[in-house]
């Protein structure tokens, strides 16, 4: 389909043909290497189960601290984020797929994994031995 066209749909649906093609944790097992396909665009991120230290590096508070979108019918990067804003969004489709990705990435990624319980929910230890 081309931009043309993608531009003028009526039904436009970002997310319905989302495919995740490859998901590599992180050495740290805290993060993860997410690369897929999204209305005609390839996508690359990094994703994290808990906030990053500093929100600046995430994109709008989303986990992710690294964002790349390339549009497949030209090659053209449509969007790159790595822990600050480096190319912004080329047109509203790229937006549409920012938010997307924003909204729920971390959440799929590790929708298998519980949160890290904070230290003030901890019984303290005994330190008597």
């Amino acid at each position: 389909m081309s931009e043309n066209e993608l531009a003028n749909c009526d039904y436009f649906h970002i997310g319905d043909d989302l495919e995740i093609t490859r998901t590599t944790r992180l050495v740290s097992g805290e993060g993860a290497l997410v690369n897929g396909t999204i209305h005609g665009h390839q996508f690359a991120a990094m994703v994290f189960g808990d906030h990053a230290n500093h929100s600046e590096w995430e994109i709008d508070n989303s986990r992710i601290v690294q964002l790349w979108i390339e549009r497949l019918v030209d090659h053209q990067v449509m969007y790159c984020w790595e822990r600050g804003l480096i190319t912004d969004a080329g047109d509203r489709i790229a937006t549409a797929i920012v938010e997307f990705l924003c909204d729920g990435l971390a959440d799929y990624v590790f929708r298998d994994i519980a949160p890290a319980p904070s230290d003030e929910n901890q019984p303290p230890s005994d330190q008597s031995n």
